[in-house]
């Protein structure tokens, strides 16, 4: 077996391999910042303390009187 050709089949077997542990260092990395207590999801913004809005994000206006 030449060189070139042994060296493909190491490539073939690396890239592979290498793809799959960057994925789960991704996964671990994204769920590690999860499980953090300051995670923004969580949390309501510092300026609004009223938490999450009824009506699906959609700040309520208030009408003016008719008259």
């Amino acid at each position: 077996m030449s060189g070139a050709a042994l060296f493909g089949v190491l490539l073939s077997l690396a890239i592979p391999i290498a793809i799959i542990l960057m994925v789960l260092g991704i996964f671990r990395i994204v769920q590690r910042q999860a499980e953090q207590p300051g995670h923004p999801s969580e949390e309501p913004d510092e300026k609004d303390d009223e938490g999450p809005t009824e009506n699906g994000g959609e700040e309520k206006r208030e009408e003016p009187p008719e008259p």
